[in-house]
């Protein structure tokens, strides 16, 4: 009976973890933030460009790709500090 509710407990952390469509990965590539945010991938890259790290969207560049903090970034928007 324990062993069963471990199983399911392992299982639905991992479900939750590796579904893409909850968005719990906080950190994502410009597809998927465009999409969380609401605006076309070429926006986000417009505002990178111009504004570098002065825009709301928190980003990073790691190992030749632009990643995206989901989480950061909603806090920014919604002026939590």
């Amino acid at each position: 009976m324990v062993s069963q509710k471990i199983d399911l407990c392992v299982f639905v952390k991992y479900k939750m973890f590796m579904d893409k469509d909850l968005k719990y990965d906080r950190w994502v590539d410009e597809k998927e933030a465009a999409t969380h945010l609401k605006v076309k991938p070429s926006t986000l890259r417009t505002r990178r460009y111009k504004l570098g790290h002065d825009t709301l969207e928190v980003w990073r560049k790691f190992n030749g790709r632009i990643l995206y903090d989901l989480y950061e970034t909603d806090r920014k928007i919604e002026g939590v500090n």
